[in-house]
C-alpha cells in the first residue's frame, strides 16, 4: 500500500458579497439573468434559501416591480439573507416566468429535490468560480450515475463543516458514483443541505464517463497476486500524487483512502478498474475528479501474470 503524505494547500474560498439595504429589500448587485431557464421551476429551488433553523412562522414576500424586477419583505423573524437568496433565484429566470403578483413563501416541510439543488449550482456557481474549483454543472454526471444503477430511497445530506461530507449514500455502485459527484461539486454557498431523490426533470441529460464506478458483470477468472499488484502500482506514485495535489487545491482538509478493484486479461493487461468500498479503516477520500484522475492514470497498466481480479487502496493524508 502506498502512503502519500502531502502538504495541504490552503483553499481560498471565494464568496459573493451583496450589500443589503436598511429596509431589508431588494437592491443592486445581482448577476444578470441566465440566458437559458433552469431545468426546474423556481418554486422547486426556493427551499434552498431557508436555513435548517428557520421556524414555521417565518415568511418572505416576493413583490414584483415594474419591468420584471422583484423585491422582498421579511416577516416573523425571517432573515434578509433568505430574502436575498429568494430574489436572486427569481431574477435569474426569464421575465415571462417571474411572478406578476406578490407571493408569500414559508419554510419547506420536506427536503429539497436533488435536481433543484444541482440546478442551483449550475445557475450560480459559474458566475462565482472557475472549473478549478470543482463541478459547475454536476447534473449530467449525476444523471449518468443513476442511469447505470439504482439508489435507495432516503435523504441525501451534504454538510460543509468542517469539510464537505456527503451522507446517506455509498453502499451501492450508483450510490458511490453519486456521492463522489456531490462531493466534488462547487456549491454556490456552504449550506448544509438535505435532499430527496426524484425523477430527473426534462432537460437533464446523462453525460460524462462514470464507468469506473461499475464493475464488470462477468465473474473473475482468477486472483491477482497482492505483492505483484503493490509492486506494479508503486510505479504510478508520481501520477497518483499529482491527482491528490489537484484535489487538495480544491478541497483543503480532505483525507482518507480510495480503493479500486482491478481486473486483467490473460496477458496481464488491466481491462477494468472501478471504485470499491474501502479495504482499510478510516474515511474514504470521496471525490469524483480524484476518481477520474486515478482511473485515467491506471489505463494501460500491465501486471505480470495471468487474468484475475485484485484490489488496491491509496491512503492519502493532509498535514
Amino acid at each position: 500500500m502506498v502512503r502519500l503524505w502531502v502538504l495541504a494547500v490552503l483553499l481560498i474560498v471565494a464568496s459573493c458579497k451583496t450589500t443589503e439595504g436598511p429596509s431589508g429589500q431588494g437592491g443592486a448587485g445581482f448577476r444578470a439573468p441566465a440566458v437559458d431557464a433552469p431545468t426546474v421551476p423556481m418554486e422547486a429551488m426556493y427551499p434552498l434559501c431557508w436555513p435548517a433553523t428557520a421556524s414555521a412562522q417565518e415568511r418572505v414576500k416576493i413583490l414584483p416591480l415594474p419591468g420584471g424586477d422583484v423585491t422582498f419583505e421579511v416577516k416573523n423573524g425571517a432573515s434578509n439573507g433568505t430574502g436575498w437568496c429568494l430574489r436572486e433565484i427569481t431574477t435569474s429566470y426569464p421575465l415571462a416566468q417571474r411572478p406578476t403578483a406578490q407571493v408569500e413563501l414559508a419554510p419547506p416541510n420536506q427536503p429539497v429535490e436533488l435536481w433543484a439543488a444541482l440546478a442551483w449550482v449550475k445557475l450560480l456557481s459559474p458566475g462565482r468560480f472557475g472549473p478549478e474549483r470543482g463541478l459547475l454543472d454536476p447534473a449530467p454526471l449525476a444523471a449518468a450515475c443513476l442511469a447505470q444503477g439504482s439508489v435507495r430511497e432516503g435523504v441525501i445530506a451534504v454538510e460543509h463543516s468542517p469539510v464537505l461530507t456527503v451522507r446517506g449514500l455509498a453502499s451501492l455502485e450508483a450510490e458511490r458514483c453519486l456521492e463522489a459527484v456531490l462531493a466534488s461539486t462547487a456549491w454556490p454557498a456552504p449550506k448544509d443541505l438535505r435532499m430527496r431523490l426524484v425523477p430527473a426533470p426534462r432537460g437533464v441529460t446523462a453525460a460524462g464517463d462514470v464507468s469506473h464506478y461499475f464493475g464488470p458483470d462477468a465473474a473473475a477468472n482468477g486472483v491477482l497476486d497482492a505483492q505483484t499488484v503493490r509492486d506494479t502500482l508503486r510505479t504510478l506514485s508520481p501520477k497518483i500524487g499529482a491527482c491528490w495535489n489537484e484535489t487538495l487545491a480544491r478541497r483543503a482538509g480532505i483525507g482518507g483512502g480510495r480503493t479500486f478493484r482491478l481486473r486483467t486479461d490473460r496477458d496481464g493487461v488491466l481491462v477494468s478498474a472501478w471504485v470499491s468500498s474501502g479495504l482499510t479503516d478510516g474515511p474514504p477520500a470521496v471525490d469524483a475528479l480524484l476518481d477520474r484522475c486515478i482511473a485515467q492514470s491506471l489505463r494501460g497498466v500491465r501486471f505480470p501474470g495471468t487474468a484475475g481480479d485484485g484490489a488496491y487502496t491509496w491512503v492519502f493524508a493532509t498535514r
